[in-house]
């Protein structure tokens, strides 16, 4: 039966059992607007790829090991929400409610992690105007659109310093994908034409 739906419909089998891509499958995937940031979290380090049509950079952040990473990323998190606030009987977002932030964002913990998971192979990405990432750890509970690519200037509480400050989603239109795989997937079904969908036969064209 799997032998029979994997013929008939690869798509779905393809979604169901992801198989992993090679570099050159990957970069075959991509747009010539568009670059892949790859991220995995290790409990000693994480390691960081960058991927485009014509590039591929790798680094390996030393100091941003699983626990340091949650550190980061619940720091980040603590002034953007609060689960804790609750008017009404529901948990609500206190910034919706006039006054000052409890907790100011930390742009300096914003810049660290810019410069240890996206500078390093942010040669790969020269010219495009997408990301695509693929995160894991801590990371998934946060936008990486948070992340800023200057060092802080003047207090994080200060409006003025803030709104002078620049983000990573100034520079790119940011994508997130729950795996490399699921690129495949996406293109697969991108394509206009039904008999062209199959990711084998669309796969062996570009390649070749």
């Amino acid at each position: 039966m799997d032998a029979d739906i994997d013929a008939r419909f690869p798509a779905y089998s393809e979604l169901t059992s992801p198989r992993a891509l090679s570099i050159a499958e990957t970069q075959a995937l991509l747009g010539p607007d568009e670059g892949l940031l790859l991220v995995l979290v290790n409990p000693e380090a994480t390691y960081v790829w960058g991927v485009s049509r014509e590039r591929v950079e790798w680094a390996r952040a030393e100091t941003l090991g699983d626990a340091a990473m949650t550190e980061a990323v619940n720091r980040l998190r603590a002034s953007l929400t609060s689960a804790g606030a609750v008017r009404g009987g529901q948990d609500v977002d206190p910034l919706l409610f006039a006054g000052p932030q409890a907790t100011p964002f930390d742009r300096s913990t914003a810049h660290r992690l810019y410069t240890e998971l996206v500078e390093p192979v942010e040669s790969a990405f020269e010219g495009k105007t997408t990301l695509i990432s693929v995160v894991t750890g801590a990371l998934t509970s946060l936008p990486l659109s948070v992340l800023t690519t200057g060092a802080p200037s003047g207090s994080d509480a200060a409006p003025e310093a803030l709104a002078a400050t620049p983000w990573l989603i100034d520079r790119y239109a940011l994508a997130t994908l729950p795996s490399v795989s699921s690129l495949e997937a996406l293109r697969c079904h991108l394509v206009a034409d039904p008999a062209l969908r199959r990711a084998s036969d669309r796969k062996s064209t570009r390649l070749n």
